[in-house]
């Protein structure tokens, strides 16, 4: 008989969600986030915090007032740049800031009509690329009246788009003084500096008609001149671009499976210089992104991370409900996996001796950050901000199994029995059906899940047909 207690609704409130970590260049310490909500205020709290890699007790470095995310070191380790909606002004909530690691008030950097969503820095560290919205044409700010001229005019998450495109920008460090690089009715996405900082790739499409096209290339914008030009050839969707250390080749994420009902996401390797991408991951089915579903944790996606060597990327995949980090050899696409069983692995960075710190969940626990050595394995916990609420409340395990269905397709799903379950007795079920396509259930903590154990249901959720994880023709298999 357990001594903890039930989960509640409430419980949503003292979760800490640990997420991510940076390595620093020295690879001596890790930045990260740790985010909670605010229930009087109804909204998103987070500070950044710091960490010996090696572990001890980490450091807050922001109060958690705000909403403080996406820290990421300056080249010389001194300074973090990271976004917040502390503006005084309450305009262009998500600006830039700077932050002396060594102490200190964290000062804007950034005065931008729309909030910064992604950034990076220069390798000199003069100067940061990042993506923010920008309208194009004209509209009365007067006027309640919207005409919608294009089929792209409304996003779930976003709302009416009021004909606004995220563009690409260069920000002077020094003076805050922002560049904006790219123009037009088109999208940028994914900003990465070349290691010479001659040119920020970023995916786009920038072709007429593009909102009826599923192509999205990568491109490479040079800041210097302003001046854009195509790098991949136009044969698929590509997305989240990483330089090889010496600038040679540009690995990626994507699919050249445009017509297909599987839209598997491969790693790809393109050279710089422009050309056909070549899939790393052609014979491996599985899919190179995050598919999992769940209501705590929210993994940011990474592009593929380069060792030093310029040998091997590391990258996420999904695979029945688990979603696990691995390691990919670019000469020849062999698949190492970094962890395994049923987990949740994501947001890795790479310090600069190739060992790997990451955010990791499973069903039963909210998540913590974890680290593995160069090789591979030792993976040790470096964090420990949910313990107290882990040992407090009876999180349900998850009972996995395997029905097949009416054509003896195997379907994997779970149960979960409720809060003081007894053999013998009888329980109301609950099915959770998730939508898609494409995403899957699996091995992450899902409070609503456990809310509904708690209250006496039994919970069964299964990924059918069409869910992520399981291979090309159980993607495909919509009906």
């Amino acid at each position: 008989m357990t001594s903890k207690r039930s989960m509640t609704a409430h419980d949503l409130f003292e979760l800490q969600i640990v997420n991510d970590p940076q390595v620093g260049p020295d690879g001596k310490r890790i930045v990260f986030t740790v985010t909670a909500l605010d229930e009087k205020e109804n909204c998103y709290r987070a500070a950044l915090w710091l960490i010996d890699s090696v572990g001890g007790e980490p450091r807050q470095l922001t109060a958690g007032r705000a909403r403080d995310g996406q820290p990421r070191w300056a080249p010389d380790g001194a300074t973090l740049a990271f976004t917040s909606d502390r503006n005084p002004d309450n305009a262009g909530k998500g600006q830039l800031w700077l932050l002396n690691v060594a102490g200190g008030e964290p000062t804007r950097l950034t005065r931008l009509a729309e909030p910064v969503e992604e950034f990076v820095w220069s390798p000199d560290g003069m100067s940061i690329a990042c993506i923010s919205k920008i309208r194009h044409g004209e509209r009365d700010p007067d006027s309640d009246v919207r005409v919608i001229r294009t089929p792209r005019f409304k996003y779930d998450g976003e709302g009416f788009l009021d004909d606004k495109y995220r563009q690409l920008f260069v920000v002077d460090v020094r003076s805050g003084a922002a560049r904006q690089l790219t123009d037009g009715p088109f999208e940028a996405h994914n900003p990465a500096w070349s290691p010479t900082g001659f040119e920020i790739a970023f995916a786009s499409n920038r072709d007429d008609g593009w909102e009826f096209s599923a192509v999205q290339d990568i491109y490479a914008a040079r800041p210097a001149s302003a001046s854009v030009r195509r790098v991949t050839d136009g044969s698929g969707a590509w997305h989240a671009p990483a330089w090889s250390p010496d600038g040679t080749r540009l690995a990626c994420l994507g699919t050249r499976r445009l017509e297909s009902d599987s839209a598997r996401i491969e790693v790809f390797v393109v050279l710089a210089a422009g050309g056909a991408p070549e899939s790393l991951t052609a014979d491996f089915d599985r899919s190179f992104h995050d598919g999992a579903i769940a209501d705590v944790l929210s993994m940011p996606a990474r592009p593929p991370l380069w060792d030093q060597a310029g040998q091997t990327v590391t990258v996420v995949y999904s695979d029945r409900g688990a979603v696990h980090l691995a390691r990919i050899a670019v000469d020849n696409g062999e698949l190492a996996p970094l962890t395994s069983g049923r987990r949740r692995a994501g947001a890795a960075s790479l310090g600069p001796d190739g060992s790997c710190v990451y955010a990791q969940n499973d069903a039963l626990t909210p998540g913590e950050l974890f680290a593995r050595d160069a090789s591979g394995r030792n993976e040790r916990q470096l964090t420990h901000f949910n313990a107290a609420f882990v040992a407090e409340v009876e999180i349900r395990e998850p009972e996995p199994f395997v029905v097949n269905s009416a054509d003896g397709t195997p379907i994997h799903g779970w149960i979960i029995k409720p809060f003081g379950f007894q053999d013998g007795a009888k329980y109301p079920l609950l099915l959770e059906i998730h939508g898609g396509p494409f995403g899957m259930y699996g091995d992450s903590l899902f409070h609503e899940f456990q809310v509904l154990a708690a209250r006496g249901y039994v919970v069964l959720y299964t990924n059918p047909r069409g869910s992520t994880g399981y291979g090309d023709d159980f993607a495909g298999q919509l009906f």
